[in-house]
């Protein structure tokens, strides 16, 4: 769902883990260690669902400067397909990265954990 701020709010992430009740300060981090993409709300972290997180690794794997999300059920929806992106800021120490509706320009935090 879009908010005022052009920002989407529940549908690009994976709950079963966290739950929607429980409030996460950090980015999140998988029991396992493994890699775990994560973007931030207004008021916490939600992980990307598991074909979303595949295919930011995939782009992030492949030293790409950004990827225009589109497969997973959130944006793989036909009327979401390549409004977000994830830019990777390789060069900032560490490399940071930002969620970009490409419509509003809205951005938001995202963070690579694992």
């Amino acid at each position: 769902m879009m908010s005022a701020s052009g920002g989407f709010g529940g549908g690009g992430m994976h709950s079963s883990h966290h739950g929607f009740g429980t409030m996460i300060n950090g980015p999140i981090t998988k029991g396992d260690g493994s890699t775990c993409w994560s973007w931030k709300d207004d008021s916490q972290w939600k992980e990307y669902d598991d074909t979303t997180q595949k295919q930011i690794e995939t782009a992030f794997a492949s030293n790409a400067n950004m990827v225009v999300l589109n497969q997973g059920p959130y944006f793989g929806s036909s009327h979401r397909q390549g409004l977000y992106q994830i830019v990777f800021n390789r060069n900032s120490m560490p490399p940071s990265f930002d969620q970009v509706n490409t419509s509003t320009h809205f951005t938001r935090k995202v963070a690579r954990t694992g």
